[in-house]
C-alpha cells in the first residue's frame, strides 16, 4: 500500500527532471545571465565589440537592446558570433 501512495509523487518528479533536462535554454538568457554574473552591462558589451569590431561592423546598440531585452527577434549566427568573441564564450 505504502508503494503505492509513493508513485504518483515519484512519476511527478521524473516529469519535472525531465522538463528541466530536454528544455532548450533560450540564447538571448544565456548571455543575459552572463553578462550579470560577470557584472558587466549592455552597454558595455555594445562597447566591446564596436572597439573589437570597429564602427562600421558593430552590431548597433538598439538591436542588442531588442533582441536581448524585448526579445522582439532571435540573435543571428553573425552577431552571435561577434557577442561570443568578445564575452569569450561558445553560445549556440
Amino acid at each position: 500500500m505504502a508503494i503505492k501512495n509513493i508513485i504518483p509523487y515519484f512519476v511527478q518528479s521524473i516529469k519535472y527532471m525531465a522538463k528541466e533536462i530536454l528544455e532548450p535554454v533560450d540564447v538571448r538568457e544565456q548571455i543575459l545571465t552572463h553578462l550579470k554574473n560577470d557584472k558587466r552591462s549592455l552597454r558595455w558589451m555594445y562597447s566591446e565589440i564596436t572597439e573589437t569590431y570597429g564602427e562600421n561592423n558593430n552590431i548597433p546598440y538598439a538591436t542588442l537592446y531588442s533582441c536581448l531585452h524585448q526579445r522582439l527577434f532571435k540573435m543571428s549566427d553573425e552577431n552571435l558570433e561577434k557577442i561570443n568573441t568578445v564575452l569569450g564564450t561558445y553560445f549556440k
